[in-house]
């Protein structure tokens, strides 16, 4: 607020040392623009008003050509349902309306309504009475008048109402659907054929064999209506009429839009083609200033007239509307004279600024000076070497320090080209090297010398330095020259030298210590991991020979069962022997010999191993092997090592009555990929990361090498293996092995299916 203020005065001031014939003159100039700009809003505002007016009558016209398609359709499937179905009877026809009335308001009632003969009045008149359970015949209305809108007691006059005459047939009013919705149930039994209101309509319909539509007249409900007629003639006598098909519809709301805005100010009318009786017309009545002779004298009006695209149907739709004030933008009328005001006034603040231009012209020009002098005092006190040429690379200035590294003055080389004072030369370059005063000023960008960059002093000593040249650029971006920043490493070389020397002696002494303790660890290491491995198969040797046992326990041992438990240990101190090899191979760096490989062969011997375990905790097993895979290159007692390690691993951490285990095997971009998942808690995520890491583990009594072992193998044989998390829970754990090269995989028959098995548990 402080500053708007201050701002505010400083404009005062300025305004005020105006003379006062320009003040003056810039006040009559503001009252004319207003008057201009408020002349061309209104126009604007009328064309607008008036290209909405021309929308929402088009508008209208189309909803009710909408309208009125969707009654005729109604018509239609009323007589061809009279004609042609014999179960389109009263309650047929009482859904449909119901559902019509539903969808379109301005549905009133229908139905279809016979002609009874004169011998066959008595039974009508019986049959609708037991029917309505009220007494019904077959009544004349005699009352001419058809009154203006909002008189529902037009049809309850009672004098005008008397007992239909004989006549040779008779058109009653039988049919009034929905009939729970409809007002006038007492105007049952109304001979519609001899009514002056529908009559003469009903009898151009039978004629004209077409639809018609009735002028308009009074509702029982007080609002006007129309009706669409259509005759309904017999199915095998074309000629003969049975009756006819009547529609009502409500004109108020045949003519309301509601998805339209802003029509409450606009007079809709319905204007009877040929008519000239203004009873004919059916008028919305939404606009009360429309027979306002003052307003329509005052204001500007809109009217057209637009035929309904439907021939039967004879209205056509007249739109008229009284301009308001309210209609037009009141906001431009208030926004306008501020606008120009503020135009106006920012023409006064220019001219008022041009009187102070010449002043801070001058003031400007002082503090450029002073700053200038400033700069100068800075350049020759700093301790870096400054040098400024122009696009030619002649110099224009060097500072005192300049001057001291290139063994010159000033006045010596201004005006001179900068070879004449500084060459710079770069140690063992191989290339010849751009010239970075040329290249600074083609690039327009900072460029930093070369770290090998020297300049040889006058006894022939090489002064390393560094620097930045910068570009130097005009008002309008023209190239006006380069400043060279230069610095003389020498010192900072000599600590820099001091200080890695002592560096260098630290790191060695600390990579002596180092190896030293790496050492130690990789024999602790190699010993964790002999036993850990070794472990697996000297537990199986143990289970093998306590089974061979307990078989030689009973009376007649099974020979079969005690061959298979001692060949098992005997494969189990064979594969314990392959391992210290491998282990032997690894410490030495050496690598096993590899042979062609059936993965699932290696899947099958491995669950072999894990069976007893896998029933002892009754763990659910189900494999999905894909059939004749291709063989890969690898050895296969270390495989059924990893595989026996991941199974391991995840018995271990499944439930110990609810474990399921599931092995899968298939091909994936020429890759065999082996996939083992259980449903146990599953990885922590934040541990994901460490799951190979030597010595971590999430096993109390682990030791953290199994999975560490499992990755050196499977990576030895040009593999990759993986541990995640499964979306449905649990682990899962994937290695992949690359195709055997220039190998046809091994195809089996295609009877062979492979399905998931499960173990006793």
């Amino acid at each position: 607020m402080p500053s708007l203020l201050s701002l505010l005065k400083t404009q005062h001031q300025l305004i005020a040392a105006l003379p006062l014939r320009l003040r003056l003159s810039y006040i009559a100039a503001w009252f004319l623009l207003t008057l201009a700009l408020l002349g061309i809003a209104v126009c604007l505002g009328i064309k607008r008003h008036h290209e909405w007016f021309q929308a929402s009558a088009l508008h209208l016209k189309q909803t009710m050509e909408e309208r009125l398609k969707a009654s005729e359709s109604m018509i239609f499937n009323l007589e061809e349902g009279a004609r042609s179905r014999s179960d389109f009877g009263r309650t047929a026809i009482s859904r449909y309306a119901s559902y019509m009335q539903a969808h379109y308001p301005f549905v009133y009632m229908m139905g279809y309504q016979p002609i009874i003969k004169f011998g066959q009045r008595s039974r009508y008149e019986a049959t609708q009475s037991l029917h309505y359970d009220k007494t019904v015949t077959i009544r004349d209305f005699n009352n001419p008048a058809n009154p203006a809108p909002g008189h529902p007691d037009y049809w309850r006059q009672w004098p005008y109402w008397s007992k239909a005459p004989a006549r040779e047939a008779y058109l009653p009013l039988t049919m009034a659907e929905p009939y729970d919705n409809y007002m006038a149930r007492y105007m049952l039994g109304l001979d519609l054929l001899n009514s002056p209101l529908l009559g003469a309509t009903i009898r151009q319909a039978i004629q004209s064999r077409k639809i018609e539509v009735s002028p308009p007249f009074t509702l029982s409900n007080g609002h006007m209506g129309l009706a669409y007629i259509q005759a309904v003639y017999a199915a095998k006598n074309k000629q003969e009429v049975t009756g006819i098909v009547l529609l009502t519809i409500t004109a108020d709301q045949l003519l309301r839009h509601e998805q339209l805005q802003n029509t409450s100010h606009l007079n809709i009318r319905l204007h009877r083609i040929g008519s000239h009786d203004r009873r004919d017309d059916i008028d919305s009545n939404q606009n009360p200033l429309a027979n306002s002779s003052l307003s329509n004298w005052l204001l500007p009006q809109f009217h057209t007239r637009l035929r309904i695209n439907h021939a039967y149907f004879p209205y056509e739709l007249e739109v008229s509307e009284t301009l308001r004030p309210g209609n037009l933008n009141a906001t431009t009328f208030l926004l306008l004279p501020a606008i120009s005001a503020l135009l106006c006034y920012l023409l006064l603040l220019v001219a008022a600024t041009q009187r102070r231009k010449q002043h801070l012209h001058d003031e400007m020009s002082r503090d450029l000076s002073q700053e200038r002098e400033q700069a100068i005092v800075t350049l020759q006190a700093i301790n870096d070497a400054v040098i400024v040429v122009d696009q030619h690379q002649i110099i224009k200035y060097m500072n005192p320090k300049a001057a001291a590294l290139t063994h010159t003055t000033l006045e010596e080389v201004r005006h001179h080209p900068l070879s004449h004072a500084l060459q710079l030369h770069y140690e063992l370059e191989t290339e010849a090297m751009l010239d970075p005063v040329e290249l600074c000023l083609e690039l327009q960008q900072d460029i930093n010398l070369p770290q090998h960059c020297h300049l040889i002093g006058n006894n022939n000593q090489h002064l390393y330095i560094e620097g930045t040249l910068s570009p130097l650029t005009g008002p309008q971006g023209e190239k006006l020259g380069v400043v060279l920043a230069i610095r003389d490493m020498a010192p900072l070389r000599a600590r820099l030298s001091a200080s890695i020397l002592h560096r260098e002696e630290r790191l060695k002494q600390h990579a002596n210590e180092y190896a030293k303790a790496a050492r130690i660890t990789n024999i602790g290491e190699m010993a964790s991991g002999m036993a850990h491995e070794i472990n697996q198969p000297l537990s199986a040797i143990a289970s093998y020979n306590e089974a061979a046992l307990t078989l030689l326990e009973d009376e007649e041992p099974d020979l079969a069962l005690l061959q298979r438990a001692l060949q098992g240990s005997v494969q189990q101190a064979q594969r314990a022997g392959h391992i210290i090899r491998g282990l032997r191979n690894l410490a030495t760096r050496q690598r096993t010999d590899l042979s062609s490989v059936d993965i699932n062969q290696v899947i099958r011997n491995t669950l072999l191993l894990a069976s007893g375990e896998l029933a002892s905790k009754h763990i659910r097993l189900s494999t999905h092997l894909e059939p004749a895979l291709p063989h890969v290159l690898a050895d296969s007692i270390q495989l059924e090592q990893v595989l026996f390690n991941l199974v391991r691993n995840a018995i271990e951490a499944m439930p110990a009555t609810q474990g399921q285990l599931s092995i899968r095997s298939h091909v994936l971009n020429e890759r065999i990929c082996v996939q083992v998942q259980d449903n146990g808690p599953g990885i922590p995520a934040e541990e994901l990361p460490n799951i190979f890491t030597p010595f971590f583990s999430l096993k109390h009594h682990g030791i953290g090498l199994g999975l560490t072992i499992s990755q050196s193998l499977i990576e030895s044989f040009d593999g990759n293996i993986y541990a995640s998390n499964h979306p449905d829970g649990g682990a899962l754990f994937c290695f992949e092995l690359p195709v055997t090269p220039h190998a046809e995989p091994q195809r089996k028959a295609a009877h062979e299916q492979y399905h998931a098995y499960d173990l006793p548990g």
